[in-house]
């Protein structure tokens, strides 16, 4: 028999509104610890940069504009290159040259940490949208396998 009283009502709202935080907690860690691997990602790619002279010569005559975004908004990250030098903001201004648009933040960090970035069958399966100039993307691209591949020795 099936306990339908007030205290059985009142427990199984109490353990549905649990479940529901728990799932909210965890969709916010792992919003954060996607825009966090991403910024670790960059983090690593300018210190590269500052140590080492020939990854430094990939962006020597670079000039160019980056945006990673997913769709939600809570991912939003401007990578300039100009002068030799890569900076990063939050800028939601600035008009880049490419702008990588992610179905959500999965797609972000799947896309990130996959050892072979695949992006078509990322455009083919709707994770991604690239707004703009192919070749930026292609070139960051390079810049952080090449970084990736350094720590996996």
């Amino acid at each position: 028999m099936i306990d339908i009283s007030a205290g059985a009502i009142r427990k199984f709202h109490a353990k549905v509104r649990l479940w529901i935080s728990r799932k909210r907690v965890v969709k916010s860690i792992m919003s954060e610890m996607t825009e966090t691997f991403l910024e670790f990602l960059l983090w690593g790619m300018k210190l590269y940069l500052i140590i080492d002279p020939d990854y430094r010569r990939n962006i020597d005559d670079f000039h160019g504009l980056i945006r990673f975004r997913d769709r939600s908004g809570r991912v939003n990250v401007l990578v300039k290159f100009a002068n030799g030098k890569m900076t990063t903001s939050e800028d939601p201004v600035a008009v880049a040259d490419v702008t990588i648009l992610f179905k959500d933040e999965s797609a972000l960090r799947n896309y990130i940490i996959a050892p072979k970035k695949d992006i078509l069958n990322s455009l083919l399966h709707n994770e991604i949208n690239i707004i703009g100039n192919f070749n930026y993307l292609y070139k960051f691209g390079f810049m952080a396998n090449h970084l990736l591949l350094e720590f996996q020795r």
